[in-house]
């Protein structure tokens, strides 16, 4: 229970400091190519859909480690082959973090024309990977 509420109130800060340091992009679409590095961390377009380089900037380091692997590697598509135009760098995980469970990998579609099963591990080995960061 304990790490259930831990993994929620994580999840939630994620979101909310998603939503509040956001940068609209309306005008300015992000390339799959555009990359972020900070303290050797390298942000693809995956992260940074969602925070803006300020944002990452601003944030904890161990923060950005754990945001960095959440939206780039709690992951894994499963049938790539079913629809070769979504590549990794087109899963947005903020889409599919509403599937994922606590104890067990889960399996949900992503795509809209063609569709890719992706492979969400479990909360818990999420937050055993988060620790070992």
């Amino acid at each position: 229970m304990r790490y259930t509420l831990v993994f929620f109130c994580l999840f939630i800060s994620f979101n909310l400091n998603a939503q509040e340091n956001r940068v609209v992009k309306k005008t300015n679409i992000i390339s799959k190519d555009e990359t972020l590095k900070i303290d050797n961390i390298t942000f693809d377009v995956r992260v940074l859909r969602h925070y803006s380089s300020e944002a990452l900037r601003n944030m904890p380091a161990k923060k950005r480690k754990e945001l960095n692997y959440l939206y780039t590697d709690s992951y894994k598509i499963v049938n790539p082959e079913n629809c070769p135009e979504i590549t990794s760098l087109d899963i947005d995980i903020a889409k599919l973090e509403i599937f994922r469970k606590e104890d067990e990998d889960v399996i949900a579609n992503f795509g809209n024309k063609c569709i890719v099963q992706v492979k969400l591990i479990s909360k818990k080995e999420l937050r055993k990977l988060f620790d070992s960061l």
